[in-house]
């Protein structure tokens, strides 16, 4: 079975270019679901944008067949349909909402190969008053979605979105997932650092965690993230913000691999993001929970807590004001009984929900009956 997938920013991820900073949640997981289909026979390729590698790359992972971004869209249509015709994939697996979704969809119903589309946010099921896209967007993600040979969501809002938004009748939900550590994780120890991870885009509120730095002073803070694509201004700024602040260290971009290194330790993970009419924008199930999560770190979070998941299984604390997010992580702090407790909650849960072998299993067999079946 040959399987391709279809997203803009895989290039850095795929070929390890750490020069390149923006590699995501969305991206990490398509590359282990990518990595779970081909230890189970699957052969990959992908379709992602030419970052200089020119028009076909191979990495690991399979051959990079890649388009041309940039103003004039006509170049970019067509760059883009040869890239999927030479990708000659029995499924396409698109992940997101690229404003070009309606030529993936073109090219699925002119080929007649199934085409797949995972939601990577909560933007892809809301209406469209809410999701702040565009009307021709908008008409062309619901076209391909209702043909879409299947519609994947991370969570049950995202099911009822779009069931409710798009008029799709059997939405699948299929949880991220992650790579569990072998060995159990230890408790975070009191004096372990509060760490913020993401992407620095001003959607994702770092403001908050220099606000939670000023209210608790005795505590140590962590940044970690690279520059978001067109906001290198915006890094650059906050990064200068944050060295002006004694108990917040700023950690910059680091490896996917890093990662547990960061969390080996930490005392909790703040999340802020900034809202609009009391939703996170373009939050789905943020991956850093997950990698939180493995190694035993609870999540403090402000405002997003996607299925209630957090607030039903007592994996953290479920925020919201700054305020209330100090005072949580402070009683964390002051509480070793409630870390030893959280650091197995938190593990058992995410091996339970999110294991990405398991997870690798169910698109297995999803993909290998759309092949079948096309």
């Amino acid at each position: 079975m040959r399987v391709c997938f279809i997203c803009g920013n895989l290039y850095p991820l795929l070929a390890g270019r750490s020069d390149i900073p923006i590699i995501g949640g969305a991206e990490v997981q398509q590359r282990l679901i990518a990595n779970e289909l081909t230890r189970h026979g699957a052969t990959m390729s992908f379709v992602t944008e030419d970052f200089g590698q020119g028009p076909e790359w191979l990495v690991d992972a399979g051959p990079i067949y890649s388009y041309r971004f940039g103003r004039n869209k006509l170049v970019q249509a067509s760059t883009l349909w040869r890239a999927l015709a030479r990708a000659d994939a029995d499924v396409y697996y698109v992940r997101g909402l690229p404003k070009f979704i309606g030529l993936l969809g073109a090219f699925s119903v002119a080929r007649r190969r199934p085409l797949v589309v995972g939601l990577s946010c909560d933007e892809g099921a809301c209406a469209r008053d809410q999701a702040r896209i565009s009307w021709p967007v908008f008409a062309s993600y619901r076209w391909v979605l209702a043909r879409a040979a299947a519609v994947v969501a991370q969570t049950e809002k995202q099911q009822r979105g779009l069931a409710r938004y798009y008029g799709v009748l059997e939405p699948l939900r299929i949880p991220n997932g992650t790579i569990l550590p072998l060995t159990p994780p230890a408790a975070p120890p009191e004096g372990g650092a509060i760490v913020w991870v993401g992407s620095l885009h001003r959607r994702k509120g770092v403001e908050g965690l220099f606000r939670l730095a000023a209210l608790l002073p005795k505590r140590r803070f962590e940044i970690v993230g690279g520059p978001a694509r067109s906001e290198l201004a915006y890094y650059q700024e906050k990064r200068a913000e944050a060295e002006r602040l004694p108990n917040v260290k700023w950690r910059g971009q680091i490896s996917n691999e890093g990662i547990d290194e960061v969390f080996s330790g930490a005392l909790a993970l703040a999340h802020t993001g900034v809202t609009q009419a009391g939703a996170a924008i373009k939050e789905g199930f943020p991956n850093v929970y997950l990698e939180a999560w493995r190694n035993g770190v609870p999540v403090v979070t402000l405002n997003y807590d996607p299925d209630e998941v957090i607030c039903r299984n007592d994996l953290g604390s479920h925020c919201d004001t700054v305020e209330a997010m100090a005072a949580a992580l402070e009683r964390l702090a002051e509480d070793p009984e409630r870390r030893r407790r959280l650091a197995s909650v938190v593990r058992e849960y995410v091996a339970r929900e999110h294991d990405m072998i398991r997870i690798g299993e169910t698109y297995w067999r999803l993909f290998s009956r759309l092949a079948r079946d096309a």
